[in-house]
C-alpha cells in the first residue's frame, strides 16, 4: 500500500479517527493493529519474517538483561543478519560463484519482504543498547512489536532508536489541532516532492537508462543530474510524509536530511543525507571495529613503523572502508553496489589522509577560504563527486557505469542535435513538453525554499497558508500518481 495512494489516505483516516476515539490507554493498540493491517496488506507471509526478528530480539534483550551474557547478544544478531542475508543476498553469491566457476549451480530467488532491512537495523540497535545498559529491554512484547512494525517508518525509515521513539509510541495523546496542521503541510510537502518533481524527472531518468545505448554524453549526463534530482525529491518527499503522518498520532521521529546539497566535502553530505543510516552504522559499525582488538593491534604494530604518525588515521581507514562496504551492499545485492561502497569509500578516506596537506595548503596559498565564491566551489565540487556515486547507484550494472562515463567524456557535445537529443525523452511517446517544464518550476520551487532556509530567510514559514495552496494545485494539476512506491523502498 503506497502512501500515494487513495487506499492509503482512507486507511490512515479510519487509523486516525479510531486513534483518537479509544480510551487513550488503548491507543498504542490502534497503532500495532494499523501497522500489522499495513504490513499484511503487502503480503501476509512477510508477517513471518517480521515476527520472527521481532521474536528473537524481544526474548534475546530479556535474557541480556537477566543472565548478563554476551552470546545472546551474538545469537540475536546471527538470526536476524541470517534472515537478511538469505532473503537478500543468495541470489547474488550464487551468481558469483556461476560467474567465476561456470558451474550453472540454481538457487532459489527469493522476494524481499516489506522494510526488512530497515526494521532489521532497529532490532539490531535494540538489543545492542540493551547489552551496552543503555536502555531497559522492554517487557511487554506487543509494545516491543509495535516498535518494530510501525506503519510509517516501515517501508524507508527513518532507523528509529528505541530509547527516542518507543515513549512516544507508548504515551497517551491528546488530539492536537495545530499540530495536526503543521504535519498535514509536511505531508502535502512531501507529496509535492514525490509525485510532481521525482515523478516528473523519473519519466526522464527511467527512458535514457532503459537504452543508453542511444544516447549520446550530453543526454546522459543530464539524466544523471535529474536522477539526483528524481532520488533527492523521492526519498526526501517520503521522509517528509512519514514525520507528517507520525506527527499525526504525536510521535516525532529523527530527521533524516538537512538539506544534503549544500555540502562543502562529501563527509558532510553523508551527515547530512541518510541521517539515521549515518548514525546507525557510525555507533554499530565504525566504533566498534576501530576499538576493536584487532585495530589496537594494527595500531601498536604500525607505531613501530616509519608510519607511526599515521597509526590512528590507518585503523580509522580501516572502519571507514569496513562502514562504507557495509552501505554498499546494505543498498543492493549486485556488484555495482559494492563499487558504491567502495567509491565513497576511497574518496573519504583519500580526505582523511589529506587533511594536513589541505592545513598546509589553507596556510600558504593566498585565497580567502571563508569566503561565499569558495563555499559555493566547495559545494559544487561535491554536487560533481556525489553526482558520479548517484550514477553507480542507478546504473543497472557496473558495465553500464563505465559506459556513461566513457561516452560523457568521448561524446559529449552541445551542438543542436545533441541539445535536441537531450529534450527528446520529455517529449517522446506524446509526453508534452510541459512534463520538463513543470519538472524545472517545480525543483525549482524545492531548491528555492532550502536556499532560504539555509540562509535562515523564512519567508516559506510565514507564508504557510500560501506555500499549502500552491503545493495543492500544483500536485492535483501536475502529480503523477499511480501504484508507484518510493524508490528506496526497493533497499
Amino acid at each position: 500500500m503506497s502512501l500515494i495512494t487513495l487506499k492509503f489516505f482512507i486507511f490512515l483516516c479510519v487509523t486516525l479517527i479510531a486513534y483518537y476515539t479509544v480510551p487513550k490507554k488503548a491507543q498504542w493498540m490502534i497503532l500495532l493493529s494499523g501497522s500489522l493491517i499495513f504490513y499484511a496488506y503487502a503480503s501476509p507471509k512477510y508477517l513471518i519474517f517480521l515476527f520472527a526478528s521481532a521474536i528473537s530480539a524481544f526474548v534475546c534483550a530479556k535474557l541480556i538483561q537477566t543472565k548478563k551474557s554476551k552470546a545472546y547478544l551474538v545469537l540475536a544478531v546471527v538470526i536476524n543478519i541470517g534472515i537478511l542475508f538469505v532473503l537478500k543476498y543468495t541470489g547474488f553469491f550464487f551468481e558469483i560463484i556461476n560467474s567465476l566457476s561456470g558451474a550453472g549451480l540454481k538457487y532459489v530467488r527469493f522476494l524481499l519482504p516489506l522494510g526488512i532491512s530497515f526494521y532489521t537495523f532497529m532490532v539490531i540497535s535494540y538489543v545492542v543498547d540493551v547489552y551496552r545498559g543503555d536502555i531497559e529491554a522492554e517487557g511487554n512484547f506487543l509494545k516491543f512489536l509495535l516498535f518494530v512494525s510501525y506503519f510509517p517508518q516501515i517501508t524507508e525509515g527513518p532507523i528509529n532508536r528505541f530509547s527516542h521513539t518507543a515513549p512516544m509510541l507508548y504515551a497517551e495523546h491528546d488530539f492536537d489541532f495545530d499540530r495536526c496542521k503543521n504535519a498535514g503541510y509536511r505531508i502535502l510537502l512531501g507529496l509535492f516532492k514525490k509525485v510532481v518533481i521525482a515523478g516528473r524527472f523519473g519519466v526522464y531518468v527511467d527512458r535514457v537508462f532503459d537504452n543508453i545505448n542511444g544516447y549520446g554524453g550530453l543526454t546522459l549526463l543530464v539524466a544523471v543530474v535529474f536522477y539526483a534530482i528524481q532520488i533527492y525529491a523521492d526519498f526526501s518527499g517520503c521522509m517528509d510524509m512519514v514525520m507528517g503522518i507520525s506527527a499525526l498520532f504525536g510521535v516525532d521521529m529523527d530527521e533524516n536530511f538537512d538539506k544534503p546539497f549544500f555540502s562543502k566535502s562529501v563527509a558532510e553530505f553523508w551527515r547530512r543525507w541518510h541521517i539515521t543510516l549515518g548514525t546507525w552504522v557510525k555507533d554499530y559499525i565504525y566504533n566498534p571495529v576501530f576499538k576493536s582488538s584487532f585495530c589496537r593491534n594494527v595500531k601498536s604494530f604500525v607505531k613501530k613503523t616509519p608510519l607511526k604518525k599515521k597509526a590512528t588515521n590507518i585503523i580509522a581507514a580501516i572502519a571507514l572502508m569496513c562502514v562504507w562496504l557495509f552501505t554498499g551492499t546494505w543498498h543492493g545485492a549486485a556488484m555495482h553496489y559494492v563499487l558504491y561502497g567502495v567509491y565513497y569509500g576511497v574518496i573519504i578516506i583519500f580526505s582523511l589522509f589529506m587533511s594536513n596537506v589541505y592545513k598546509t595548503w589553507h596556510k600558504k596559498l593566498p585565497i580567502n577560504w571563508n569566503s561565499k565564491g569558495y563555499h559555493v566551489f566547495e559545494m559544487i565540487r561535491t554536487l560533481l563527486i556525489v553526482t558520479v556515486g548517484f550514477l553507480i547507484f542507478r546504473a543497472n550494472n557496473m558495465g553500464e557505469v563505465f559506459y556513461v562515463l566513457k561516452t560523457v567524456f568521448t561524446k559529449f557535445s552541445l551542438s543542436f542535435a545533441s541539445l535536441s537529443e537531450a529534450i527528446l525523452p520529455f517529449t517522446e511517446d506524446n509526453t508534452a513538453l510541459s512534463y520538463g517544464v513543470v519538472a524545472f518550476i517545480a525543483a525549482f520551487a524545492m531548491f528555492l525554499a532550502e536556499i532560504l532556509e539555509y540562509n535562515n530567510i523564512t519567508f516559506f514559514k510565514r507564508h504557510k497558508h500560501f506555500c499549502a495552496a500552491f503545493l495543492i494545485v500544483f500536485t492535483l494539476l501536475f502529480g503523477v500518481f499511480g501504484e508507484s512506491g518510493f524508490l528506496y523502498a526497493a533497499y
